[in-house]
């Protein structure tokens, strides 16, 4: 792995490997940690200390310090000041502490919960409610980072998803998800793949993918339960065609 700076999907596909491998053993979702570095470091444009997740150095760190100019969020404005962060030999270990440090702190915890492995949208919640981060607008920095086109991009080319911008990783056998578009509802998604309405909405609510089922946004993963193979052949069933399953890799 490079330790320059290289930006946007060549920074992804820099890290994929470790992230996935430390996914695989912690149960972080790979999604997660692939935005929080994109976020972290401005999609590898600024790295300092190869500390990829803006960890702090507090005074039980015994490792390696950088300093460096960092801005907060304090008492409702932006504040600039100086501070002490972890710095590592490589990226690798900079990855490998992020998911030690996770694990290690009490707060974070929830992120642990066997109903949360894995599950960027629950994972990233609990993230923010810890206070992660003081920024007010983590999270949507840190879900636009994780359904952008830069990412899905990086992805595709490393080869998280097929030629049929399918995702190889977390797809369920002969299953798949839908990614929202400007103007979709439910509804509209339950009609076009021949699903129940409250199926669709049910399955989504237990895998923590939605709330409330009238605000979905575009870019976000919709489970689509019982999507079989035949329909991705585009199988005509009576007079209805039921339409492909795929992830739009031009837009954001």
């Amino acid at each position: 792995m490079k330790t320059g700076s290289p930006t946007g999907a060549d920074f992804i596909k820099a890290i994929y490997s470790k992230a996935k491998e430390v996914s695989q053993k912690t149960g972080i979702a790979l999604e997660l940690i692939l935005a929080q570095a994109a976020v972290e470091t401005g999609w590898g444009r600024s790295i300092k200390g190869n500390n990829l997740f803006g960890i702090k150095a507090d005074k039980k760190w015994t490792g390696k310090i950088v300093e460096f100019t960092t801005k907060e969020y304090i008492n409702g404005e932006w504040v600039t000041k100086v501070d002490k962060f972890r710095a590592y030999d490589s990226w690798e270990e900079s990855i490998e502490d992020y998911a030690k440090f996770l694990m290690s702190q009490p707060r974070y915890r929830d992120l642990f919960l066997p109903e949360n492995l894995n599950n960027f949208d629950r994972q990233v919640k609990e993230l923010v409610k810890a206070g992660y981060a003081t920024n007010p607008r983590y999270e949507k920095l840190l879900r636009d980072a994780a359904t952008g086109k830069t990412m899905r991009k990086a992805l595709y080319e490393v080869g998280y998803f097929d030629s049929e911008n399918r995702n190889l990783n977390n797809l369920p056998p002969n299953n798949q998800y839908y990614i929202v578009k400007s103007g979709d509802t439910l509804s509209k998604i339950a009609k076009r793949y021949g699903v129940d309405l409250n199926d669709l909405i049910n399955e989504n609510r237990r895998r923590g993918l939605i709330r409330d089922p009238n605000l979905i946004y575009p870019g976000q993963r919709i489970y689509i339960p019982g999507y079989q193979e035949k329909t991705r052949r585009n199988v005509q069933e009576g007079s209805r065609r039921i339409d492909p399953l795929v992830i739009d890799l031009d837009g954001d």
